[in-house]
């Protein structure tokens, strides 16, 4: 097991990584980032390769995390357009994994999502598997606390279930983050004894919950004011450790 962080590659940022005892990073491929699949040079990928690789530092996944199914036509079908480059960055680069989300239509129930996941990852799978790559799905629900809107239907398993059976491509997987599972009451543990051979990366973040926030506010968390901080009042995202999940467990 290789331990790192989601970031975007910058040389300093590489030398940070090394000196804390990293081993990995799963680097940012956004088109705003550093490793935009658009424009970045074999060349560029050849000084990033072997910085890292001088570290000791191999690179887990490419992260790229939009919302495939907004309605917007064009802002979807340039997601979808650039996802298709980034599985070639990818292949280029020699990283085997790439994360991402499904996305969600607002307002649309989850079963009503599925058939446009469906069209759209069954041809995102066939052209990974062409490069001998996998696609992990991250299980954040991207939920909106105030308006109560999703967006990213991948959060559950029994969710997930029915994503693999109407894309039932092996190079279809999960990226794991149980600090969501933990909020959402669902058992992580239980999710990976049921899909581990799906698990292609782990997010390792925890999670900590504050049960006098939570029974004032109920479950779907503060409602009224600024939410500050990573979460939504009763719960809050921490540095693995600092939280309930059980990592000997997982």
């Amino acid at each position: 097991m290789r331990l790192g962080f989601y970031t975007n590659y910058t040389e300093s940022i590489a030398e940070f990584a090394h000196e804390i005892g990293c081993t990995s990073l799963e680097l940012s491929a956004w088109p705003t980032s550093s490793l935009n699949a658009d424009t970045v040079t074999d060349e560029r990928i050849g000084a990033i390769r072997k910085d890292l690789d001088g570290k000791n530092i191999q690179i887990s996944a490419l992260g790229y995390y939009p919302n495939y199914l907004l309605p917007d036509k064009e802002y979807a079908d340039e997601a979808k357009r650039y996802f298709g480059k980034l599985l070639e960055l990818a292949d280029r680069m020699d990283v085997r994994t790439v994360c991402t989300f499904v996305g969600q239509i607002p307002g649309v129930t989850v079963n009503e999502c599925i058939e446009p996941f469906a069209e759209i990852f069954t041809k995102f799978t066939a052209r990974a598997t062409e490069l001998g790559i996998r696609i992990g799905i991250e299980n954040c629900p991207m939920v909106d606390y105030q308006t109560r809107l999703g967006g990213n239907i991948a959060y559950s398993p029994e969710i997930w279930e029915e994503m693999f059976r109407v894309v039932p491509s092996p190079a279809l997987g999960i990226e794991l983050d149980p600090s969501h599972m933990v909020f959402l009451g669902i058992d992580y543990v239980q999710a990976v004894r049921d899909f581990g051979e799906r698990i292609f990366h782990v997010h390792g973040k925890d999670v900590d919950i504050n049960e006098a926030k939570r029974a004032r506010q109920g479950m779907f968390g503060q409602a009224i004011g600024k939410i500050e901080g990573f979460g939504n009042g009763w719960w809050r995202f921490r540095a693995p450790g600092f939280g309930l999940v059980k990592w000997p467990d997982l």
